[in-house]
């Protein structure tokens, strides 16, 4: 059974034009705690501006680091993606990250921005790379300086892709995902979410101090969901719902995870009907 782990968090302070914090996230993208070299980079730009940086084909490691600052620092970059795929056969991305670098499509641009990361878990030395792995995407909520985020685990590529881009997927008109009116909620209530709003708990959930406070406090959390793993990231509390990634979808997992949801639920963006 092959496990795949998603992050995917919100934000507000824009990384355009932060010269410091771009730096520091460019040595992130390149950090070997992905375990797997990023060779692929793709840039969305910003209207009006030039297209450019452009990258063909695999980005050689010699040039990784050069070719990733300059992806994040043109000013012309709006959202930029890095990936890699295990072979040309395969169809599932092996790591990517993305991330929006707050330089907006319109003037009129909905906050909240995104990071998102989705990442294959390896076979040998799941449990021990799963950590090393976390330990980086904490540093990432860190440095964007997250509002909410959530660690997804799951053994479907396509529920990964949704949950971490929150874009809703379909197969002969059936909706791939077991609850498209969560996924459905995110996208009406963006510009609330991260603020007013949070996403459901998954296996890994930051919270901002205020989404702590709202729901009762740091030891309610402790008391009604026994979370194994609670630590501070930055100024966010992080929540795991198991120890290790290979116990995420075991049943005890499952049943701290609904605790949690009914515990944050007052503040979980409202649902749709799908």
């Amino acid at each position: 059974m092959t496990l795949l782990v998603g992050l995917h968090c919100v934000f507000h302070r824009a990384l355009d034009g932060d010269q410091e914090r771009l730096a520091r996230l460019a040595t992130l993208v390149v950090d070997p705690r992905w375990l797997y070299r990023f060779k692929l980079i793709n840039v969305w730009h910003t209207p009006q501006r030039p297209a450019v940086p452009v990258f063909k084909g695999t980005v050689p490691a010699a040039k990784l680091r050069q070719s990733v600052t300059e992806a994040i620092t043109s000013t012309s970059s709006q959202h930029v993606l890095f990936g890699v795929s295990r072979s040309k056969q395969d169809t599932l991305d092996t790591a990517r990250f993305g991330i929006d670098l707050g330089r907006p499509l319109t003037m009129d641009v909905a906050l909240p921005f995104e990071a998102c990361s989705t990442w294959h878990v390896p076979a040998d030395a799941s449990d021990e790379a799963t950590k090393v792995w976390l330990d980086l995407q904490h540093e990432i909520v860190e440095l964007v300086g997250a509002l909410n985020g959530v660690v997804i685990v799951t053994t479907n590529a396509d529920i990964v892709a949704i949950e971490t881009s929150l874009v809703s997927r379909t197969l002969n008109g059936r909706p791939l995902h077991p609850d498209p009116g969560e996924i459905s909620s995110y996208g009406i209530h963006r510009r609330k979410l991260g603020e007013d709003y949070i996403r459901v708990p998954r296996w890994g959930t930051y919270l901002k101090p205020a989404h702590v406070a709202a729901v009762g406090g740091r030891d309610k959390i402790v008391s009604v969901v026994k979370p194994p793993v609670v630590r501070d990231v930055g100024e966010l509390l992080y929540v795991q719902l198991s120890e290790r990634v290979s116990d995420a979808l075991a049943p005890e997992t499952e049943a701290r995870r609904r605790a949690f949801a009914d515990l944050v639920a007052p503040i979980t963006a409202p649902r749709v009907n799908a």
